[in-house]
Parts: structure tokens; sequence; C-alpha cells
């Protein structure tokens, strides 16, 4: 029982780090992303209008 518990904290240890890790990239990329799919978006509304 005690390792399990042990192993969930690991566990949601990394997970909470990659989270941060993965939110302080996106806000560097944020606005190329949304760009992106925004384009992608106009050329699928362009193709099949």
């Amino acid at each position: 029982m005690y390792y399990g518990l042990l192993e969930i904290e690991v566990v949601s240890l990394i997970l909470y780090v990659f989270q941060f890790h993965v939110l302080h990239q996106l806000q560097k990329d944020v606005f190329l992303l949304l760009s992106f799919f925004f384009s992608f978006f106009v050329l699928v509304e362009t193709i099949f209008s």
C-alpha cells in the first residue's frame, strides 16, 4: 500500500514537471500554433466551400 502511494507521488511529480515544461514551451509557441491552425482552417474552408 505504501509503495503504491509513493509510486503515485513520483508519477504526479513527473507529470507536474512535464506539464510545467510544456506550458513554458507553449507560451513561446502559442502564437505560431494558433496562426498555423487558423491558416489550415482557412485553407480547408476555401477548399470545401
